[in-house]
């Protein structure tokens, strides 16, 4: 009789463990799409150039910036990897686009530049919006601030 029982009591539980399965399986089907955009990675164009300081010295400088984040809003992944800009001296072909962000840019809090991501989020709209608006800035002499 206690073989019996072990056996109904492993019977019932393991039972019990699939159904729980079933039920959690089902959960996550229904909420998939939810899920899956409360557990998304925040976009680093957005944290990085979001209502970022920009720090250019002249108007050389400024330039080099500008043409830097018209590539970023329209050029592929790939091809940023390959880009060069001028450093501060305007020495041409010295940094890529990440170094450059991360040398005349402050971003509103400390964070640590993807470059991987940063040229992947940046065919976002999310990204292009920001990069947009920094583009703007410069091109109206003034620092991009951040929407309320």
């Amino acid at each position: 009789m206690v073989k019996t029982r072990g056996w109904v009591n492993a019977g019932v539980l393991l039972v019990g463990l699939g159904i729980l399965h079933t039920t959690a399986c089902a959960s996550r089907a229904a909420n998939g799409p939810q899920s899956a955009n409360q557990s998304k990675a925040p976009n680093e164009v957005v944290l990085f150039l979001g209502g970022a300081d920009r720090q250019a010295e002249n108007d050389q400088q400024e330039r080099e910036i500008l043409r830097a984040l018209e590539d970023l809003r329209s050029l592929d992944p790939a091809t940023l990897k390959t880009k060069r800009y001028a450093d501060y001296q305007n020495a041409p072909g010295q940094w890529t686009l990440a170094t450059l962000l991360k040398k005349y840019f402050v971003s509103r809090e400390p964070h640590h530049l993807d470059e991987e991501a940063l040229y992947r989020d940046a065919q976002s709209q999310e990204g292009r919006d920001v990069i947009g608006r920094q583009i703007r800035a410069i091109r109206e002499g003034r620092q991009e601030t951040p929407s309320p």
